[in-house]
């Protein structure tokens, strides 16, 4: 978590956060959870705060694959929405 907390953390980010984001900053545990239930969460969660930032989807193209995919990921592992 806290690598990837530096990499949008990082000063050429497409997201610099401020030391009060920061302070913000809530991290969910998922248990055994796979790189992409994690990726899916994460990219929820920018497109809910920041839309279209994140161009890059975990699921390719297939819009209707990644909500279903991201409502699948917040039941199983109890997530705010």
């Amino acid at each position: 978590i806290a690598r990837r907390w530096r990499q949008h953390l990082a000063s050429n980010s497409k997201w610099p956060l401020s030391g009060a984001d920061i302070t913000e900053a809530v991290f969910h545990s998922m248990p055994n959870s796979t790189k992409l239930e994690r990726e899916v969460y994460e990219h929820y969660l920018i497109d809910l705060y920041k839309p279209n930032l994140n161009s890059v989807r975990p699921m390719g193209g297939r819009e209707d694959t990644f909500r279903l995919m991201y409502d699948f990921v917040i039941r199983k592992y109890d997530l705010p929405r």
